[in-house]
């Protein structure tokens, strides 16, 4: 992935920017402070333009993403079907875990849709995070589950909308 990689000139801000975004994702509500300067250690921050595609459906899961500013689209694109929009991501939403957690290709695709400001944390990284904060794999096992019901109610929207376009 080719992609903007934010040079800061002063270390330490850099490293209370990402603190303070991770902060902000309820997932890693359970960490305290030295547990979000690990983890933003472990961070590199990129600058992605708008339209820029993060990842494809297919790819390998080897990172985790969290927004720090901008939008981003998450879509099913499936050869043969139509474009089907799963969800529009803000500021402080995380992506691309449920590859890393269940170690499978990424099951959509995600693009930007304005400029965006994000945190990458490698999979190494975040599987031991996981390994050190078991909570953390509970609450993303549940935004899963809700972000499943909600993709399924989306296909199943799409296909009456098909049924209908078809009778």
């Amino acid at each position: 992935m080719t992609a903007l990689t934010r040079e800061l000139q002063d270390p330490a801000a850099e490293l209370d920017d990402k603190v303070e975004t991770l902060r902000r994702v309820g997932v890693f509500a359970s960490l305290g402070e030295s547990g979000l300067r690990r983890l933003a250690s472990r961070c590199s921050e990129q600058r992605l333009p708008k339209d820029f595609q993060v990842f494809r459906r297919g790819d390998v899961s080897d990172a985790v993403y969290i927004l720090c500013e901008g939008n981003v689209a998450v879509i099913r694109d499936q050869p043969g079907r139509p474009v089907q929009l799963l969800a529009r991501l803000g500021a402080g939403e995380i992506f691309g875990e449920l590859g890393v957690l269940h170690d499978v290709e990424r099951g959509a695709s995600v693009k930007t849709t304005k400029p965006c400001r994000l945190l990458r944390i490698a999979s190494t990284s975040f599987l031991r995070l996981l390994e050190e904060h078991t909570e953390i794999s509970v609450r993303l096992e549940s935004l899963a589950a809700r972000r499943h019901c909600s993709n399924s109610a989306k296909a199943l929207d799409l296909t009456r909308q098909l049924l209908d376009e078809l009778s």
